[in-house]
């Protein structure tokens, strides 16, 4: 089955707001995300103070924030934190009101490569920073399959990052064994 975005989720603009070290509610931008969008656990998050007039923007588990400016337009799937928190205006947040897709599934169909070519074609051009339409992400076709389809692919995926992570650290600890090594051998420590 296909369906457009704003067939099945609603799309909210994130919130523009000056982030302080201390507050009540958790400000998440672009950089607390890697290039995959995940949540970067080192990266001290900075914090805005309550205003009724943000609580419609509060994000809830399994909201998914699409970086819609900048040349990333990655998408990254809110889990919920103990802390209340909300998007910048760097991001969309989508949220899936029907029950015939999961946000696992539609955070990895809005990263395929072929997703991103069509976000390639449609940012905008002769702006200082490119961003995307909310027109544009609302009439983005989605190809959806089972659920149970939609669940393997997810699963699938994760195990490929998990293994391109895993791949990364050896290369990393090799490089470190080859210094030590090479270190030792120079220094006479080793024939």
């Amino acid at each position: 089955m296909n369906k457009k975005i704003i067939s099945f989720a609603e799309i909210q603009f994130g919130a523009y707001e000056r982030p302080e070290k201390a507050g009540e509610i958790i400000y998440l931008q672009a950089r607390n995300f890697d290039n995959n969008g995940i949540l970067r656990e080192n990266e001290p998050f900075q914090y805005i103070h309550h205003k009724s007039s943000l609580e419609k923007g509060f994000l809830k588990h399994g909201d998914i924030l699409f970086a819609a400016k900048g040349v990333r337009n990655t998408a990254s799937l809110f889990l919920q934190k103990d802390h209340p928190a909300i998007a910048s205006s760097t991001f969309f947040t989508i949220r899936i009101k029907e029950n015939f897709i999961t946000p696992e599934y539609l955070m990895f169909f809005l990263n395929l490569a072929k997703t991103q070519n069509y976000f390639i074609v449609k940012r905008g051009i002769g702006t200082t920073i490119p961003s995307i339409k909310k027109q544009d992400l609302e009439e983005l076709t989605i190809e959806i399959p089972p659920l149970n389809v939609q669940e393997k692919l997810v699963s699938l995926k994760s195990l490929c990052e998990k293994e391109k992570q895993l791949s990364t650290d050896l290369v990393n600890k090799k490089e470190i064994l080859y210094q030590s090594l090479f270190n030792k051998i120079v220094q006479g420590e080793l024939k």
